[in-house]
């Protein structure tokens, strides 16, 4: 007896593909995060229960425990969620060949954009950071000094080329933080200043004590032609 063999293909079972399954699981969980963040920036994380968290993303209490462990663990991903895009975002600026004036108002840029863009994750994560479980914070810490240490090298680097005058690099550091942090508590989406011109405004403060003799339509020039070159996504 002989056996003919096939040169078709088998066909695939119904079903997901492997991987499929996993990636839909981890894109509902984001959703869930995402909306988590909304409801935690309008009333706050000790003021939002679970069963709040289940309605508004469409879960009974069990379904929502199968994505979720707990409030915190939604709370540490808030902070992930933001904070990855601002340290991945500013290390490339950090790492690339443009002078220190245009690296800070590439930073700046890139700053308000994702703020901007994350608008309730930042606003939740500065608010409710001490609400984080305990390896959450650390995790927060750790990823602010990265933070901040990638900020302080664009200003060690244009005191050390003489862009910048600067007496004390942490002050200053602290300052430019602490004004674009600020703009959480007023920025509204679809308002009449972009996340582009607001840090445009910022940066001519920002320059105008510490490089007060650049042309500042130039460098709003140079900035754009950076953006472009380096392919950054801002």
């Amino acid at each position: 007896m002989s056996i003919v063999m096939s040169d078709q293909p088998k066909r695939r079972r119904p079903g997901p593909r492997p991987g499929e399954f996993e990636g839909r699981r981890q894109a509902r969980f984001f959703e869930i995060v995402d909306q988590t963040a909304a409801l935690f920036a309008d009333q706050g994380f000790t003021g939002t229960n679970i069963n709040e968290i289940g309605e508004a993303v469409g879960l009974g209490r069990g379904a929502l425990y199968h994505y979720i462990e707990s409030k915190g663990n939604v709370l540490t991903e808030i902070q992930n969620r933001f904070m990855g895009p601002l340290i991945s975002a500013l290390d490339e600026i950090v790492a690339s060949d443009v002078e220190p004036t245009i690296k800070l108002c590439l930073a700046s840029r890139s700053h308000l954009s994702i703020q901007t863009r994350l608008l309730d994750h930042s606003r939740v994560i500065t608010r409710e950071a001490r609400n984080l479980p305990p390896d959450g914070r650390e995790m927060f810490r750790k990823n602010q000094k990265t933070y901040e240490k990638l900020w302080s090298t664009i200003l060690e680097e244009g005191q050390a080329s003489r862009d910048f005058v600067i007496e004390n690099v942490s002050i200053t550091r602290l300052a430019i933080l602490s004004m674009h942090n600020y703009t959480l508590n007023w920025v509204r989406p679809g308002g009449s200043l972009t996340a582009e011109q607001i840090s445009q405004h910022y940066c001519r403060i920002l320059l105008g004590g510490i490089a007060p003799d650049r042309d500042f339509d130039k460098i709003d020039d140079e900035v754009s032609s950076a953006i472009e070159r380096l392919g950054l996504k801002l």
